[in-house]
C-alpha cells in the first residue's frame, strides 16, 4: 500500500485498463496507459450487455449492487468523450430447462420482483423472463473514443509492451516510455499469460464469438432477445448476435462451428431466416476458476498490481473494482472485495517459477 500519490503506468488496452484510466484522471493520479491491441483480445470484439441477473442459476449475479454505480459510470464516460455507446432497452430471457418455472417463481418472490416482471410461460412452452430495463455498452465504441482522448491528454503511449527488467524486486522509480513510475497495473486480459509478474495467476481462456447481421429493414423488435446467447436491432434491419462460450478451442480466429451456432440461435430468437453477414468476430475472456476477479498487490513484488479475471462480467464489475483499486493504491483499506483480493493466489504468486 502507497503512502504518497503514485505515479502509475497502466498496462493493458481493454475494458478494464481503460476504466482505470480513466478513474484515475479523475482522482487527480498521474498516470500513462501503455496499450496495443491483440489478436483474440475480448474488449475489442466484445459488445457487452451489462445486466445484474445470472440465468444460468435463476439469482443475481456477483456485483449485481454494482449495476447502478457501472451504469452511471458509462454514462458520464459517454458525456466526457461526446460519443454514445451505451443502449438501454428491455430484455426477454427464454429458459427451457424443466425446472425453469419453479425457480424463477421462488427468486421472482424472494429477491428478483424489483428487477424482473413475475416469470410467465411463452406458445413454445419456454419460461419467458423479462428484465424492464438493462443496457448493452458497445466496448469497441467506448475503447475507440478512449484512446482518442486520452492521446490527446498525453495519457496514452500505443506500443507493444515489453518488459525491460530481469527482476521485479526493486523500489526505485520504473523508467518507461520517457517517464517515471512508482507503479505498474497489469491489466491485460488473457495477455498476462505471456509474460510479467502475475503469469501464474489461473487464468483461463473463454472464447467467445459473435456476428453483426443485416436485415430488410424490419423494425418493431425492441427487447434484447436472450437464449443461451442475444440478439439485439441497434438500429432497423441492423443486429449484433453473440456471444459462444467454448473452453477448449483456442484459435484467435472466428470459427465455422461458432458461425452455425450464432446464425440457428438469431433465427430461433427472432423467427428471421433471411440475412446477411457483416461481420464476425472472436475474442477471449480472461476468467478465474472461482469466477471471480483477481485485483490487488502482488505478494513479493510491491510495485507491481492486477485488475484481471473478470470474464463475461467486466462490463458490470470493472468500474467498481477500478476505484476500489486506486483507493487501495492511495492508502485506503479493504476497498477491495474479499472474494475478489488477490490473497487467494498468494502461495501461487510466491511459489512461481519460470
Amino acid at each position: 500500500m502507497l503512502k504518497k500519490l503514485p505515479r502509475v503506468l497502466i498496462v493493458g488496452d481493454g475494458l478494464s485498463a481503460h476504466v482505470l484510466a480513466h478513474r484515475m484522471v479523475v482522482a487527480g493520479i498521474p498516470f500513462l496507459l501503455q496499450g496495443m491491441d491483440t489478436i483474440g483480445a475480448a474488449s475489442p470484439a466484445a459488445w457487452g450487455l451489462l445486466n445484474p441477473v445470472h440465468f444460468r442459476s435463476f439469482g443475481l449475479s456477483y456485483g449485481a449492487s454494482w449495476y447502478a454505480e457501472s451504469l452511471a459510470f458509462y454514462r458520464g464516460l459517454e458525456k466526457k468523450l461526446h460519443r454514445s455507446f451505451v443502449y438501454e432497452a428491455p430484455l426477454e430471457h427464454l429458459d427451457a430447462r424443466p425446472e425453469a418455472l419453479a425457480h424463477w417463481s421462488m427468486a421472482w418472490e424472494s429477491e428478483l420482483h424489483s428487477i424482473i416482471e413475475r416469470p410467465t410461460k411463452d406458445s413454445l412452452g419456454n419460461v419467458r423472463i423479462v428484465l424492464p430495463q438493462v443496457a448493452m455498452v458497445s466496448v469497441p465504441t467506448l475503447l475507440k473514443e478512449s484512446r482518442s482522448y486520452l492521446k490527446e491528454m498525453g495519457l496514452y503511449h500505443q506500443a507493444w509492451f515489453e518488459w525491460p527488467y530481469s527482476g521485479y524486486g526493486h523500489r526505485d522509480p520504473i523508467e518507461h516510455a520517457g517517464g517515471q513510475f512508482d507503479v505498474v497495473v497489469w491489466a491485460q486480459g488473457v495477455k498476462s499469460l505471456d509474460s510479467g509478474p502475475f503469469k501464474a495467476l489461473p487464468i483461463k481462456p473463454s472464447k467467445g464469438e459473435g456476428l453483426q447481421l443485416s436485415t430488410q429493414g424490419i423494425a418493431g423488435q425492441k427487447f434484447i432477445k436472450h437464449k443461451g446467447m442475444f440478439a439485439f436491432q441497434e438500429s432497423p434491419g441492423a443486429w449484433r448476435v453473440g456471444s459462444t462460450y467454448s473452453w477448449s478451442d483456442l484459435r484467435p480466429e472466428p470459427s465455422a462451428e461458432a458461425l452455425a451456432e450464432l446464425k440457428a440461435g438469431f433465427i430461433e430468437l427472432t423467427g428471421i431466416k433471411d440475412f446477411k453477414l457483416v461481420n464476425h468476430w472472436a475474442g477471449f475472456r480472461p476468467a478465474s476458476p472461482d469466477r471471480k476477479a483477481m485485483v490487488g498487490q502482488h505478494p513479493l513484488f510491491d510495485q507491481h498490481f492486477v485488475l484481471n479475471g473478470m470474464g463475461s462480467k467486466g462490463l458490470l464489475m470493472a468500474p467498481f473494482l477500478a476505484k476500489a483499486l486506486q483507493e487501495e493504491m492511495q492508502g485506503a483499506s479493504d476497498k477491495i472485495p474479499m472474494l475478489c483480493r488477490l490473497d487467494r493466489f498468494t502461495k501461487r504468486l510466491i511459489n512461481f517459477r519460470e
